[in-house]
């Protein structure tokens, strides 16, 4: 969808506000389409730009809902977002 798209642009762009916002709307679009796996993907865009921020705990809960959604449809985009959540996981141990 082009929204996803213009979302990473501001992204990429440092607009991070503005980003979150765009992301936001796409993941109410893709949960009213029932589109599982542009959810899970859009979740974990929102949840990497959160970890990027400094912002774990929500960076953690979105990479989580990722991986559930990934998990639930044997998407192969699973072990990224697993990945995430240990990177992320790892980063809070670190003192």
């Amino acid at each position: 969808m082009h929204s996803h798209s213009l979302a990473g642009l501001y992204r990429d762009q440092g607009d991070l506000e503005q980003a979150a916002a765009e992301f936001a709307w796409c993941l109410d679009v893709y949960r009213d389409l029932g589109d599982r796996l542009r959810e899970g993907r859009t979740l974990l865009a929102m949840g990497e730009m959160a970890s990027a921020a400094g912002d774990t705990g929500r960076a953690r809960e979105l990479c989580s809902s990722a991986l559930h959604v990934f998990e639930e449809l044997q998407a192969p985009d699973a072990e990224q977002a697993r990945t995430a959540v240990e990177s992320i996981s790892g980063r809070d141990a670190t003192p």
